[in-house]
């Protein structure tokens, strides 16, 4: 008898213990760079005093507001790190919105390829608004995915692609690109053709046009 009464105690004080705190670490979204490097900035602006701070795929805690990041700035939107970055007594709160995405929005498994490469193309990592190469050379005729679709008249596509036996995701010159199989010089070679064509018949007529006018006189 005094066994159950200790195992209910302990049953009611185990259903009544507060899980709040389990339950918002687990909601909680959680943020990696995704460029090459990233800086920390003492400012929300991109004069202020700055220091490279992180690195691919490194995790970031932001402030959040009602769940997403608090966005500052002008110019340039930055996110507030909620553990700033210490260096030399220097606190480094602010880091680039662009060179962050939300982890789960990170490519973790690609659905189909919809592309693929039409020469070796060497993958770079887009840090605030430049493109720096990383050390990865896709091979030609490799599969990808272009998950922020296709522009021809883009210069550098986002692509996910395999490398190692994992994921990565980057960019690429957008004319190594073949989506779903399609080489972009033949499109270019079409355009031109049919340009030159259109020129050809309008040089025809207006000629033609000559030869009735004279004849008329």
């Amino acid at each position: 008898m005094k066994k159950l009464w200790i195992l209910l105690i302990f049953v009611i004080c185990f259903t009544f213990l507060p899980t709040n705190f389990a339950l918002a670490d687990a909601s909680a979204p959680s943020f990696v760079i995704t460029a090459n490097s990233a800086c920390a900035y003492v400012e929300a602006d991109v004069t202020s005093q700055k220091i490279k701070a992180f690195s691919n795929k490194d995790k970031v805690a932001l402030e959040l507001e009602e769940g997403v990041p608090k966005e500052y700035g002008e110019s340039f939107v930055f996110y507030h790190l909620s553990t700033p970055i210490e260096s030399d007594g220097t606190q480094y709160f602010f880091v680039l919105a662009e060179l962050v995405t939300q982890e789960s929005d990170v490519v973790l498994s690609i659905p189909n390829y919809n592309a693929k490469t039409n020469s070796d193309a060497v993958v770079y990592f887009k840090q605030e608004d430049e493109f720096i190469e990383s050390g990865i050379t896709i091979k030609k005729n490799q599969e990808i995915f272009l998950y922020e679709g296709f522009n021809q008249k883009s210069k550098f596509s986002a692509i996910a692609f395999m490398h190692n036996g994992s994921v990565e995701y980057g960019y690429i010159l957008t004319s190594t690109v073949s989506p779903n199989g399609i080489n972009p010089l033949i499109i270019t070679s079409v355009t031109i053709i049919l340009a030159l064509v259109g020129i050809a018949l309008a040089w025809v007529f207006i000629k033609r046009r000559k030869v009735k006018l004279k004849a008329k006189n």
